[in-house]
């Protein structure tokens, strides 16, 4: 019986990229790594009939910008961006 190994662990600065790029100094890295999953798991929560695919978040200087991949946009973009406007909302409450 072979060892089980996890494929994108293995892959992950290969040829997959990663999916949340940022930098930070010991004192803020929790924080940074617990807001991460704390947006992973707002976003799941609320865009759960858009089918997310997959989120990334890249920490800038003084902005953030969280990119996120749906199976069904129309969904989770919504009619005129409103669906958009509501993540927004939703994220930086």
């Amino acid at each position: 019986m072979g060892q089980k190994i996890n494929p994108v662990g293995m892959r992950t600065g290969t040829f997959l990229p990663w999916k949340s790029r940022w930098f930070s100094d010991k004192a803020t890295f929790k924080e940074f790594l617990l807001e991460d999953v704390k947006i992973r798991k707002a976003l799941m929560a609320k865009l759960k009939l858009a089918g997310i695919t997959g989120v990334e978040i890249e920490r800038l200087p003084k902005s953030m910008v969280v990119s996120i991949w749906f199976s069904r946009p129309g969904v989770g973009i919504g009619r005129g961006g409103s669906g958009i406007e509501e993540v927004k909302n939703t994220l930086w409450e």
